[in-house]
This record gives C-alpha cells, sequence and structure tokens, in this order.
C-alpha cells in the first residue's frame, strides 16, 4: 500500500474507495418489457385505483381489496401502481406468498423498472440482505419485493404495499417467535405511514370479504380472464359449445369469462340410487368429452 501511496503521491496513479453492494439480482437478466393493452375491466379497475393513488394523503384511510380470478391480469395492475407511486417519488413494497415465487415476480418488476427492484428473503446471505436493506433505507431502491420477512425492509417515502394472493397461509407465521399476520401487518403499516394497501387475490378469505364490507373499503373486481391468443381462445369457446369466431374474439386485450360450474347436491346423488363417488352429471360430461378425443 506504501508504494501505491507513493505512486499517488507522484500523480501516477489515483487512489479511491467505493462501496460495493452485495446485490442478489446483480446477475439477474430481464428483458424490457412495455406496458400491454388494458382490458375494459383492467381500465376500469386501473382508473379507481389510480384516482386513490393520488389522493392517498386526503381524507379517511383505507385499503384496497382486488378480487381477480387466476389470469385477469392482476401483476399488470400492481406493476402499474407501483409506477404510479415511483412517479410521485415514493417507494413500493411487493410481497409474495412463498420465496418459491419470487423470481418469476421480479423478473417482471426488472422489465418494467431496470435497476430500481431489490430482492430480500431468508435464503439470501446475511450480506446480501443487510444491503438491501441499507439501499430501501437510503432511498437508492425504489422497489423491494419479498416474502412476509420483506415487510421490516426500513423505507423512508413509502408509498404503497401490495400483497399478492393475501389468502395465503404463508403470510401468517406462527414460529419462530413473534407470530403475526403479515397481512394485519401491512394494513398498519399502511396507515401509519399513509400508503395505499392493495390486497389482491383469486380467493379472498371470507373473514376479509366480511371486514371490507363492513368497513367499507373498496373492492375491486377483475371476474374475467384475458385472453391471451385468439386461436387458443376460439378453441376453448368451441369446447365449450359457444359460438365462436376467430375474427370476432378480438386480439391481446379482450378478455374471457370464466367456465360456467355447477354445483350437485351428492346426498340427492345417493337418494337417486347413484352410490358412485362420481355425480351422474359429471359421469355424463366425462364421457362426452372422452368420447370426443379430449381429456
Amino acid at each position: 500500500m506504501a508504494d501505491l501511496r507513493r505512486l499517488e503521491e507522484l500523480g501516477l496513479v489515483v487512489l479511491s474507495e467505493s462501496e460495493v453492494w452485495r446485490d442478489p439480482l446483480a446477475q439477474v437478466e430481464a428483458p424490457l418489457q412495455t406496458p400491454p393493452e388494458l382490458t375494459q375491466g383492467q381500465a376500469q379497475v386501473w382508473s379507481q385505483l389510480q384516482a386513490a393513488l393520488r389522493s392517498q394523503n386526503n381524507g379517511i384511510w383505507k385499503p384496497y381489496l382486488l378480487h381477480g380470478v387466476t389470469g385477469s391480469g392482476k401483476t399488470e395492475i400492481y406493476l402499474r401502481a407501483v409506477q404510479e407511486v415511483l412517479l410521485q417519488g415514493k417507494q413500493a413494497l411487493v410481497l409474495v406468498p412463498e420465496i418459491a415465487l419470487t423470481p418469476q415476480t421480479v423478473r417482471r418488476f426488472l422489465g418494467r423498472f431496470p435497476g430500481m427492484v431489490g430482492l430480500v428473503h431468508s435464503q439470501l446471505s446475511v450480506g446480501e440482505r443487510y444491503d438491501t436493506w441499507r439501499r430501501a433505507g437510503a432511498g437508492k431502491l425504489q422497489v423491494v419485493v419479498g416474502p412476509r420477512s420483506a415487510l421490516f425492509t426500513p423505507f423512508p417515502n413509502l408509498g404503497l404495499i401490495v400483497l399478492d394472493e393475501f389468502h395465503d397461509s404463508s403470510y401468517y407465521q406462527s414460529e419462530p417467535a413473534p407470530a403475526y399476520s403479515a397481512v394485519q401487518a401491512a394494513i398498519t403499516y399502511g396507515r401509519l405511514t399513509r400508503s395505499t394497501v392493495l390486497l389482491g387475490s383469486a380467493t379472498p378469505p371470507v373473514e376479509w370479504m366480511y371486514t371490507a364490507q363492513e368497513k367499507n373499503w373498496p373492492v375491486l373486481a377483475l371476474p374475467e380472464r384475458i385472453m391471451a391468443h385468439r386461436q387458443t381462445v376460439a378453441a376453448q369457446l368451441t369446447r365449450q359449445s359457444q359460438k365462436s369466431n376467430p375474427d370476432e374474439t378480438g386480439s391481446e386485450g379482450s378478455s374471457l369469462p370464466l367456465p360456467p360450474v355447477k354445483i350437485v347436491d351428492m346426498r340427492q346423488e345417493l337418494k337417486a340410487g347413484n352410490r358412485s363417488m362420481f355425480s351422474r352429471a359429471l359421469q355424463d360430461a366425462m364421457t362426452k368429452t372422452l368420447d370426443a378425443g379430449q381429456q
């Protein structure tokens, strides 16, 4: 080191110090993504949520419950909500129920917000978690993604908390202590910081739907799946014995309702003499499907 100091004195080299962050996402490649066109249902939901995000410090604070069926495009709503708070100069926290789900979620957000996303979960090294906390606390990370433990990341200017699939039991910790509900903790955290809390699920728990109704929380609905490809959707519609024209199914941005569901009272089946574990309606449907060469 003495030799380097001497070279510096002679003006031959320049010595400096810089901190290298231990970033678990440094080697993750995510192609840039542009926001897709919203379906009519998504546009309606986004209009309400965007208005709330722009006036989150006014009036009575309430969390938002997003009830969207699987494949309805809830993640795009999350992405746009994050973009809105970033435009306001604030930070966002996105929680997922399982560590296994973080890679795909992180890639979606990195594709939309390159260089702005951090990751926190228990399988990272202590150094990686520590550096992510420090960067978030210093305002150098605008978006943090992780499971329930990410809720304890320090944010100087938090504007949004998203809980994806908030019905999942992984949001509830019993052991090791302390025992807590990440859902309830996020709601309390959001209220204290005046941050918008968005609870998303395809199957919201009964108790939370009841709470939303009793406390008059806004409930946003996405009841239809998004059509990803014309041909696939046209085939689905044909199999459902519905009239279908590929030229009229629409392009990306169209939507498809969930297939009809029939509830069968097996007690009535037993009374009718059917002692099988399958109802007659199910047996008929399976027979027709197999006869048609389908699965």
